[in-house]
């Protein structure tokens, strides 16, 4: 079974990701997390082969959650979600996401 952690605040289509991953094939499964510290805990609990994370909304994780991420859980490849808007696909990319993707995401 592989684990991928989503991190996305109640402002962000809560729970979009998450569907959209759970239609992916069955061996993989998907938890969600609402902040930093939750998402830490659920990293370090599940032993996740992918992370997600959303900052489209711009009230909940910001680049300092991204940074945290890369730099504390290196050898988990990362996938930021900005707002087309937003203008920070560069940033991300310096604060070690491995891919930025614009909302709206399509599968």
């Amino acid at each position: 079974m592989k684990n991928i952690v989503i991190i996305e605040d109640d402002f962000s289509a809560k729970g979009s990701l998450a569907d959209m991953c759970s239609r992916w094939p069955d061996d993989i499964e998907v938890f969600s997390a609402s902040d930093k510290r939750s998402g830490d805990e659920l990293i370090r609990q599940k032993n996740p082969e992918l992370l997600i994370c959303n900052i489209s909304s711009g009230y909940g994780p910001q680049l300092s959650t991204l940074s945290h991420l890369t730099y504390t859980f290196p050898y988990i490849p990362l996938i930021a979600i900005v707002d087309a808007e937003q203008e920070l696909s560069e940033k991300v990319l310096r604060c070690g996401a491995t891919v930025c993707l614009k909302n709206p995401v399509v599968p």
